[in-house]
């Protein structure tokens, strides 16, 4: 599984160049990425219109086997074509955050407070749709499905990416204020770590069951906090072991104090 991503992630990030010199065409650049990220959404679902290839968990009670699950649940979380949108959409807000840091400084502060609830409002509206798609309840709505999965992921990522543009800017008011405080630092350290150990952990957590499993939000909340704190200690084993020396060693050899 993180082969697959870091290996989708590397084949982004060849055409991140390109992309950052459509940007520099203004409207017509914007408007290109706009279309690029369209035509990433609509791939994300081409393996399922033209090949029925199912998509874990949602269609798991349609599953023959557990390598059809794995199989799947790898495929529609770690390919290239399936991050494609979420990839443009992240590469605009880090343009943002880099060269246009001010680009809100006309709008007052109600204007600001209008787009965190807008922007706020995106994860929620696809959180909330995507609840109703769940396989214990069976027999929903397929072109309805269809329409959230390549959606849903890009309202997520206009929200997520307002608040890191938002936290970057000094526009984050209270969730500036707590990634700043004292004792939440040390886990930024852990972040990457965090991100290569979370998948393999939260993968192997659902994959394993063996038994019919009710996902209620209590369950999700329960396995979250576990998938968080064991991903946290497996981050902090990474960066005592890997990530720690590395970055001595490449002091030493910069010729760094």
């Amino acid at each position: 599984m993180p082969s697959a991503t870091f290996s989708a992630i590397f084949q982004l990030h060849i055409f991140a160049p390109l992309l950052l010199l459509l940007i520099k065409l203004k409207h017509v650049g914007f408007a290109i990425l706009a279309l690029l990220a369209c035509v990433g959404c609509f791939l994300s679902i081409v393996p399922r219109l033209f090949m029925d290839f199912r998509i874990m968990p949602y269609e798991v009670d349609r599953m023959e086997s557990t390598r059809e699950m794995s199989h799947s649940f790898i495929h529609y979380l770690g390919s290239t074509e399936q991050n494609i949108s979420t990839f443009i959409v992240g590469l605009v807000w880090g343009y943002l955050i880099r060269c246009k840091p001010d680009a809100l400084n006309k709008v007052g502060k109600n204007g600001v407070l209008c787009l965190w609830v807008g922007f706020m409002i995106l994860p929620q509206i696809a959180s909330a749709w995507g609840e109703t798609f769940k396989a214990t309840k069976g027999g929903f709505n397929e072109k309805s499905f269809l329409v959230w999965f390549l959606s849903g992921r890009v309202l997520w990522a206009l929200g997520y990416g307002w608040i890191v543009y938002a936290c970057s800017t000094n526009r984050g008011w209270i969730i500036q204020r707590f990634f700043n405080y004292q004792p939440i630092q040390p886990l930024a350290k852990l972040a990457f770590g965090i991100y290569l150990s979370h998948i393999i952990i939260i993968g192997t957590r659902l994959l394993a069951i063996r038994e019919t499993y009710v996902m209620t939000h209590s369950g999700i909340f329960e396995g979250a906090i576990i998938d968080y704190v064991i991903a946290v200690l497996t981050a902090y084993m990474l960066y005592i072991l890997i990530e720690c020396p590395i970055y001595h060693l490449i002091k030493i050899i910069c010729g760094q104090n």
